[in-house]
């Protein structure tokens, strides 16, 4: 369980978040939307340890979240970063087998058998669809094939909670799909925690249980995405009209773009 009490973080004289409480349960998939520069980034790296609250405590399982040691963290929380993989030297199978780092020792030997780690890489790669793509470099596969390159590498890592940086940007709508149904099959075969930031509110509304609006650094909306999507909403942080029509299949809403 992640708890965040009136956390606040700011960069020299710019507050970024402002007194931001929330907690997130496990087992159930979180959107966190808003405009551009409305914080949601840093509210992540705050989740992930990366940034310290400038005010305020974030936790993981009663622990702060920032003084966990990093391999310790890693065993715990994975995250998919929005700029993703750099297109190093390795092959797809090595960089997934990169998961693994947390679990091993100072020279670098794994503490579990090494069976167990090939059949985890083996899974992951099955899972993502990357099978025939395993002997390739990474700098050789579209945007969407290192996309799930990262997602592989995070499954392997074997932590309970996953992070998300917009992992469907520069993806096409077919791709977007694809990924968050593995996302959300992962998440359902492991008793997964996900955080996701997201653009798309459309996405969101499908693949969230809960959904949280960053605007202006501060939470102004939260709850189920029937509650959290309203033509009110949506025009008051986004300055967008819009019609919310229910989904015909999932029943949850969608956002319709009413053109000026």
């Amino acid at each position: 369980m992640i708890k965040l009490k009136e956390v606040a973080f700011r960069i020299q004289t710019e507050q970024i978040l402002h007194n931001i409480s929330y907690t997130f349960h496990p087992g159930k998939t979180y959107g966190i939307i808003g405009p551009n520069g409305a914080g949601k980034s840093t509210l992540l790296h705050i989740l992930s340890g990366l940034n310290k609250p400038s005010a305020g405590i974030a936790t993981m399982h009663d622990k702060h979240i920032h003084t966990i040691a990093r391999k310790q963290l890693a065993q715990q929380l994975a995250v998919l970063q929005q700029e993703g993989l750099p297109t190093i030297g390795f092959t797809v199978k090595e960089i997934i087998a990169m998961g693994r780092f947390p679990y091993q020792n100072l020279l670098g030997i794994e503490e579990r058998s090494s069976d167990y780690v090939e059949k985890q890489i083996n899974v992951a790669i099955t899972k993502m669809g990357l099978g025939s793509l395993q002997t390739k470099k990474l700098n050789e596969l579209s945007g969407g094939e290192r996309q799930r390159v990262a997602i592989a590498q995070l499954m392997v890592q074997d932590a309970g909670i996953i992070l998300l940086d917009e992992p469907t940007t520069h993806l096409d709508i077919g791709y977007q799909i694809d990924l968050m149904d593995e996302i959300q099959t992962w998440k359902q075969q492991q008793s997964l925690t996900v955080i996701a930031v997201l653009h798309d509110l459309n996405i969101a509304a499908l693949y969230c249980d809960e959904l949280l609006v960053i605007y202006r650094g501060q939470l102004y909306a939260f709850g189920s995405p029937e509650a959290v999507l309203t033509a009110d909403t949506i025009r008051h942080v986004y300055q967008a009209e819009t019609m919310i029509q229910m989904h015909p299949i999932k029943n949850v809403p969608q956002v319709i773009l009413s053109p000026k």
